[in-house]
């Protein structure tokens, strides 16, 4: 028959274990930090071998540095910074909207056009911004699933029922990924369930 391990067994094994854990917390709090003085000092620059020694190894005028680099070269590292390898016109500009990036983005206008004819139990307008768009729109098949998004819930709000109900219900397994999968089940699912 095994006994049960001794109670002060059991104490040593716990005392021992904070102990260590102990220990182990002392010499973390030891470590350097970043923000400690060693940590801080400044950064030991690597030795820049000497002017001699540079111009015995150039080959004269014809050296392979590209234009501006040996003007460079010859500074002293801690002089050189990023704003002087590049002037004021050529930083780095945030990239303009042109006409390619912008036709890139879904009709967003479209969307909250017809959404607020809808709002407004305005259907024929609605129905004539979403042809106006969809006609002007080269893209329009791109964004297909915006267009009929709206068409759908146009319909569901125009005249509920099972068919606007079915044909709803068919945009949302069809077009998992379309934005405007949430709004035809707002719009079409809960709010006709509800009338």
């Amino acid at each position: 028959m095994t006994s049960p391990r001794p109670r002060h067994a059991r104490s040593a094994y716990w005392t021992a274990l904070a102990a260590f854990a102990g220990a182990a917390l002392l010499v973390w709090a030891t470590l350097p930090r970043n923000d400690s003085p060693r940590a801080t000092a400044a950064p030991v620059q690597p030795p820049r071998p000497p002017a001699a020694l540079l111009a015995a190894t150039s080959s004269g005028p014809a050296d392979a540095l590209p234009h501006g680099a040996a003007a460079l070269a010859a500074r002293p590292l801690e002089a050189a910074g990023a704003t002087d390898l590049e002037s004021d016109d050529e930083r780095v500009q945030p990239h303009p909207i042109s006409d390619e990036r912008s036709s890139l983005a879904p009709p967003w206008a479209t969307v909250d056009a017809v959404k607020s004819a809808l709002e407004a139990r305005d259907f024929e307008r609605a129905r004539s911004i979403l042809a106006k768009q969809r006609a002007a729109d080269a893209r329009s098949e791109d964004f297909r699933d915006f267009y009929q998004g709206l068409e759908i819930m146009t319909e569901c709000l125009e005249s509920p029922g099972a068919a606007s109900r079915a044909r709803a219900n068919a945009f949302i397994v069809e077009y998992r990924a379309s934005p405007l999968r949430r709004h035809v089940r707002r719009k079409c699912l809960t709010q006709t369930a509800r009338q």
